[in-house]
């Protein structure tokens, strides 16, 4: 019959070429739905709840591919029970498939007190929140089930369906409780639930190993770590649960990152990212993934590959709503577009991340949202900038440098080192610029004290730029021997920790005096133990991406009066490249000057080539020589 109508062309349309899936021409069925409306209102409701029914069986035999369609039925008849099974049933999935502000709709279409009904549905709603990191709107959904799974209400004997339940709630609690620097406690709620699962159960499971190794991590032990993610990992892939097995592999990859095993990182994330690839299907969570591979490309300087990965992930995190999660990308954009010398981008980036920060944002995304501002300020010559984003973390640079206290026996995570090594960047840009040396040596003694705790909580990448910054600090505190012989140990040092991993972005991000110390080094072979050709690497690196900073400027001939330039900068000229030196962005010069972004690039352009130079940093310090500036 759907044939001879198709056919016939009596208003349906065919969606396959197997002829299994047909729908009425949007026309057809606008007219239909009007007449129902009208001659047959009052038996909508069980139309609608009969399309929820047909829906929800039919997708079972499609992968759920029709569980919306199946929801919005049942909430349009208003058979909200069915909408909350429903949503019981899915939700999880429909998170991991991008759907989190569609179910966020959908539960805000419900009323307060159907919402209420079940633990089972706080706990899927919880999840919601959960995985997208509002730890503050899961709250209330946990709370409002801990009666009826572990509080006086609950059964004393359960069943295995109730086990579940109440080791599921251990386990998000335990979560909770890691996010509010409650580890201990976080990590004997997870211990418990895993106890109470049942043997059967891998998705629970799974979840249980999850909640262990984010509290293992937080307390800074490595080992036990490793275990519960590759538990969590195989157990994840057993139950089909990919939030799970994602969220661990990339907890496992994060880990071997942070201690300076970026091959085995790369190894952990890329074969999880191929098979996404091949499947055809991306689910947002897979965004931690993608993320992972960016941060590996970004110490290995390979930028296209860095930013493809950096830009899937962004748009995953996009997809899913996962607030921390675009943070995280935009500050990763910036860091790749600053490797290449390009402040614009860096700037607009970071902002960007800047601008999505909130309250309720962890303290670890927070953190290297800050120390990418500070390094982007300090780029743009905006060293006030870069202290007023560091103080409301706790520094200060007004009458002495301070810091918050490091705490004794607790571990340094690489957020945190991160900030911390920030604040020594903005000391030794301070030092640089004639200010007294007396922070210089309070940067110098937290710097050792950051190394030690990093080197011993085998936070390779904080200690690595730590140590690069010392270097630093000792060179531009005197030009004693000790303090050359300081240095120079110092770069060693860097050098044979980072050597292994090939590791090229932490000292490229440095600068021109690390280049220029690194090729001094590499030409007296002062470079200890390390392959020269691995050095070489570096400097060709520094060369190829043309950091700020990272070439020195041509100079000018000793002696002498300034050549005056063979084609003179023209008065509009003058005005973008004085604005290019007190480090305003293109956008800004353009909103100063009355002009548009394109004629901002022209001159600029323009500048460049008449001094003959090919960056910002080279045009200011040759426009400075030439006493045009």
């Amino acid at each position: 019959m759907l044939e001879r109508l198709f056919h016939a062309n009596l208003f349906v349309v065919p969606l396959d070429d197997e002829g299994r899936w047909y729908r009425y021409h949007h026309l057809f069925a606008d007219l239909l739905r009007n007449l129902q409306e009208v001659l047959h209102k009052d038996e909508t409701a069980g139309l609608h709840r009969r399309a929820s029914h047909w829906y929800a069986r039919a997708g079972k035999g499609e992968g759920g591919a029709f569980v919306g369609e199946a929801i919005h039925h049942a909430l349009a008849a208003g058979d909200y029970a069915l909408a909350i099974d429903l949503l019981e049933s899915h939700a999880m999935d429909m998170i991991m498939q991008g759907y989190a502000k569609t179910l966020n709709g959908w539960v805000q279409a419900i009323p307060e007190e159907w919402r209420s009904s079940s633990p089972r549905t706080h706990l899927a709603f919880a999840w919601m929140h959960l995985l997208r990191g509002a730890y503050a709107q899961a709250s209330p959904y946990l709370e409002r089930s801990q009666a009826a799974v572990v509080g006086p209400k609950a059964k004393p004997h359960l069943d295995e369906e109730e086990r579940s339940l109440r080791a599921e709630w251990l386990v998000m609690q335990s979560l909770l409780l890691n996010r509010q620097g409650q580890r201990t406690e976080g990590l004997a709620l997870a211990t418990q639930a895993l106890e109470i699962a049942p043997e059967q159960d891998n998705r629970v499971r799974s979840l249980a190993y999850l909640g262990q190794a984010a509290a293992h991590q937080a307390l800074g032990s490595y080992e036990p770590v490793v275990d519960a993610y590759q538990m969590a990992i195989q157990l994840g892939r057993a139950a089909e649960n990919l939030v799970t097995e994602l969220m661990s592999t990339s907890g496992l990859a994060q880990l071997a990152f942070e201690h300076g095993q970026l091959h085995l990182a790369y190894e952990i994330a890329a074969p999880v990212a191929a098979r996404l690839e091949g499947s055809g299907t991306l689910p947002p969570i897979s965004t931690v993934v993608y993320g992972m591979l960016g941060e590996i490309c970004y110490q290995w300087a390979r930028i296209e590959e860095g930013r493809r990965h950096s830009q899937r992930a962004l748009q995953l995190s996009t997809l899913g709503g996962y607030s921390s999660g675009m943070v995280n990308c935009r500050v990763l954009l910036s860091r790749l577009a600053l490797l290449e010398g390009d402040l614009e981008v860096a700037a607009r980036e970071i902002q960007k991340a800047a601008d999505m920060l909130q309250v309720a944002t962890p303290d670890y995304v927070r953190q290297e949202a800050v120390a990418q501002q500070v390094r982007v300020y300090l780029a743009r010559n905006r060293p006030a900038a870069a202290e007023m984003a560091l103080r409301g973390q706790g520094f200060s640079f007004q009458d002495r440098f301070s810091f918050p206290e490091l705490s004794s026996g607790r571990s340094i995570s690489h957020p945190v080192g991160l900030l911390y090594n920030s604040s020594l960047r903005l000391l030794l840009s301070q030092a640089r610029a004639g200010r007294a040396l007396a922070d210089l040596r309070a940067g110098i003694e937290l710097a050792g004290r950051l190394i030690a705790r990093a080197l011993q909580d085998q936070y390779l990448l904080v200690a690595l730029e730590a140590l690069l910054l010392r270097a630093q600090m000792y060179a531009a505190s005197g030009r004693s021997k000790a303090h050359l012989a300081s240095s120079r140990s110092d770069y060693v040092k860097a050098l044979e920790l980072a050597e292994p991993e090939g590791i090229l972005g932490a000292f490229v991000e440095q600068g021109a005096p690390v280049a220029e110390a690194l090729s001094v080094m590499l030409r007296l072979n002062q470079i200890g133990t390390v392959e020269q050709a691995y050095v070489e690497r570096i400097l060709e690196a520094f060369s190829r991406l043309q950091l700020p900073g990272a070439q020195p400027a041509p100079h000018l001939p000793a002696g002498g009066e300034p050549v005056p330039l063979i084609e003179p900068l023209t008065g509009r000229e003058l005005e973008v490249l004085r604005s290019m030196a007190e480090g305003l962005m293109y956008k800004e010069i353009a909103g100063r000057l009355f002009i548009s972004l394109n004629t901002v690039r022209s001159h600029v352009k323009a500048i460049y080539g008449k001094l003959n130079v090919n960056n910002r940093t080279q045009a200011i310090e040759m426009a400075r020589q030439r006493r045009i500036l």
